[in-house]
This record gives C-alpha cells, structure tokens and sequence, in this order.
C-alpha cells in the first residue's frame, strides 16, 4: 500500500509496520539525497516512530490516522532531518551520546534560501511559511544504550549503537522479521562521515556490525528506498572499508559538506577533506 498526503509519501511495508517518508532532496538539494524516511512500527500494546523527519506538515496527525497506540519517537540520532518533528510528541528516545546534541536548537544555515526557490515552493505544503521555519530542539524524555530491547508488545527492536555517522548513532533490529532499520548507518545512496563529530573508523566499524548480523531480510534505511539485503551490507561494509583506507580514491570534493566523494556502484561515502 502507498498514499501520498500534501507533504509525505506512505508506503505501508507489513501489516504493523510504515515507511513515512519525506521530498529533502527538493528543500535542500546540496546533499544530493532524494528522501528521509521515518518508520512507525506498531506492536500490540504501543508503537515507536524512528525519527521525525524535518518538522514539515502535520506528522502528529498523519500517525493518529495509523494507530491510536501510545507513540513514541526513537531517533536514530540527532541531525535535523531526523529530529525536526520531535516537539509534537511527548515521549522522544535517544542514545546518551546523542542525547546533549538533540537539546540544542539546530542551525540550518541558510536552508530558507534553498526553501524559496522555485523547486522547493513546488512541492512545501500550502502555507508552509519558509520565514518562520525552526526546529524546536526538545531534550530526550529517555536515553538509550547498546543491548536495549524496546518491547512493543508481541514485538521488540534491540537497540544497536552504530557510531560514525554521529557518536550516538544507532540502528534497530527487528530479528522475527528480519527488518533491519539502519538510520544513516547503511543506504544505497550518498553516505556522510565527514561532518565535525564523524568518525570514520567507527563508521567502517558499525557497516561491519550490521553486515554481520544473521537474518537480515529487508534494510530499512534512513534515506531513499528499503531494499532486500542479499549481500548488499557486506558490500558496504568491504567497500567503506577500502575508502577509510585510501584504497580507492575518491571522485570529488565539496564545499559544502566539507568532504571528498568516493564512489562505489549502489552507495558513496564523503570522507574529510583532510
């Protein structure tokens, strides 16, 4: 099942278990990726919603016309795409080391001025007021750490810390199903570990924990499409290895994310300039 409100696109993965997804790409085209991605995952007696997206359009609505379930938001870690709709809810999950950084109102640069072009305007919902555009920063309500099971009720995801992309960065493992909810840990598209708090050798090292894990079904990422596994995170893992280590080089430098691109068939990686 797919639908498509003002602003959010909804593909509906299993019968307990949406992908929320929102157009970044079209608001802030610089990190060259197309969409975020949020997951609500609903057991029998609660549910978590793994990130919030950017704070665009009414997400508190959009999952009460899911699930009348307790909700609570699980973040991945804290970069605003992820955590920008955290202040609707009142329940909001980190890992500890992420957990200063969500407190802290984000600065986005100048993100209004990539709103107004015309690109962007095409597709913001009707009476999104670029102007008056910030994101809430709201503390976590709970920490989370390594090894932690949230039990849904008929349902648990272990908490797996995969740093790299920030300290506090983690994944979650749906092991019955095999869903594997990988945050900005693994996708098929421009990966980031050159950002000030990266690290780019917990970075290889989290790719490797995933790879390893038995089971793994379908990844759910935190940008662009959920895909089968089929080998595709010992890929990653063997390719972001070689970058780490200077055997491949890479293909371009930005600016703008303070990186350099090393490429690879389905996925990236921006390492630091220097």
């Amino acid at each position: 099942m797919r639908r498509q409100t003002a602003w959010h696109t909804i593909r509906q993965l299993d019968a307990e278990t949406y992908q929320i997804s929102e157009p970044l790409g079209a608001v802030e085209p610089r990190y060259g990726v197309r969409t975020v991605n949020m997951y609500l995952v609903l057991g029998q007696v609660r549910a978590v919603l793994l990130d919030s997206g950017m704070g665009i359009g009414d997400l508190r609505t959009l999952t009460g016309s899911i699930t009348r379930l307790p909700l609570q938001i699980v973040n991945t870690h804290y970069h605003w795409d992820h955590s920008g709709g955290n202040a609707r809810f009142a329940q909001r999950a980190i890992h500890a080391l992420d957990a200063a950084a969500l407190a802290v109102r984000p600065d986005l640069g100048d993100l209004a001025q990539q709103m107004r072009r015309p690109a962007a305007q095409a597709v913001l919902p009707a009476g999104f007021d670029v102007d008056s555009y910030v994101i809430d920063a709201q503390p976590a309500t709970h920490q989370l750490a390594d090894g932690d099971v949230l039990e849904l009720g008929g349902r648990s995801l272990r908490v797996l810390h995969t740093p790299g992309h920030t300290p506090g960065h983690c994944a979650f493992w749906d092991q019955e199903r095999g869903m594997l909810f990988s945050g900005d840990a693994a996708y098929q598209g421009a990966m980031f570990s050159c950002f000030a708090d990266c690290d780019v050798q917990a970075t290889v090292e989290s790719a490797q924990c995933l790879a390893a894990l038995c089971g793994v079904r379908l990844v759910c990422p935190g940008h662009l499409d959920s895909f089968a596994d089929s080998g595709w995170l010992q890929q990653l893992a063997a390719g972001l290895a070689a970058a780490a280590s200077g055997r491949v080089a890479a293909q371009r430098t930005s600016e703008f994310v303070g990186g350099r691109e090393v490429c690879f068939d389905s996925f990236s990686i921006w390492l630091p300039l220097a």
